[in-house]
């Protein structure tokens, strides 16, 4: 299962799983914490060396200014597109 993905960039009209789209699972994180055993297809434990992976290509997209233009940013006011708000009782009971 992904955590923390935005879905509203993936094609769900295309018909590709997730790992098609997005690369398969690199590494398992917060195991300790799944509601159900791990399937025994699941990925390693995350390593040393795939956090630096990951720590130097977001260092370096942001010392190259890649990180820009921001989907939900305003470009010229770094402010948030959207606004969060907490729902209120009425309306989560709806969803």
């Amino acid at each position: 299962m992904s955590v923390a993905v935005i879905h509203s960039f993936i094609d769900h009209e295309a018909n590709h799983s997730r790992d098609e789209t997005l690369g398969p699972p690199l590494c398992r994180i917060y195991e300790l914490f799944a509601s159900d055993p791990l399937p025994e297809t699941a990925p390693s434990p995350a390593s040393l060396g795939l956090f630096a992976r990951r720590a130097t290509k977001i260092i370096g997209r942001w010392m190259r200014g890649l990180g820009r233009p921001n989907p939900f940013f305003d470009d010229r006011t770094n402010a948030p597109l959207v606004v969060p708000r907490v729902l209120t009782q009425r309306e989560r009971a709806v969803l």
